[in-house]
């Protein structure tokens, strides 16, 4: 889910800096017109950022799964999955 979130992040930020570069397609976008031209880049750049960093994450956050082996003596016999 959090993949899925930082794609669209990314998406809008290379919208936003695509507004930015060319004129015409922030004058067909009635809502990033609005904005300053030094807003309108910041918030792309922050919005692209944040989206590759949570790609980057992965949605792995809190799911590491360890396993630790399991002994009967001194051999191996299994291995047990903890969070």
């Amino acid at each position: 889910m959090k993949k899925v979130l930082g794609y669209v992040l990314t998406v809008l930020g290379v919208i936003g800096i695509a507004a930015y570069s060319i004129t015409e397609f922030r004058s067909m976008m009635p809502l990033i017109s609005d904005l300053n031209e030094t807003t309108l880049i910041i918030v792309s750049g922050v919005l692209f950022l944040l989206g590759l960093l949570l790609i980057a994450k992965g949605g792995s956050l809190g799911k590491k799964v360890k396993e630790v082996p399991i002994y009967h003596g001194k051999n191996v016999v299994g291995y047990r999955r903890t969070k």
